[in-house]
């Protein structure tokens, strides 16, 4: 496999190149992820069920093309 390959075989596969736009909430979750909280601790600190975290989360995939959320907080972190 090339690197080519082996890069396109990590994103997810609806992933659409766009500029990208983190909504508020979305960066608070990513901060909250990046210092490696469960989902139960996430959603007690944003006051939110864990279906929106999980609907949060869904958009975040999509939007960094990442198919893991380690994937996802590294594709952040790189943006600071």
């Amino acid at each position: 496999m090339t690197a080519s390959n082996s890069h396109s075989t990590r994103l997810a596969k609806d992933f659409h190149p766009t500029p990208l736009k983190f909504t508020q909430r979305e960066c608070e979750i990513l901060s909250l992820l990046s210092q490696g909280l469960p989902d139960k601790q996430i959603t007690l600190s944003l006051a939110m069920s864990l279906s929106t975290l999980r609907t949060h989360m869904d958009h975040l995939f999509r939007k960094t093309g990442c198919r893991s959320r380690s994937g996802v907080v590294a594709f952040w972190l790189g943006l600071q």
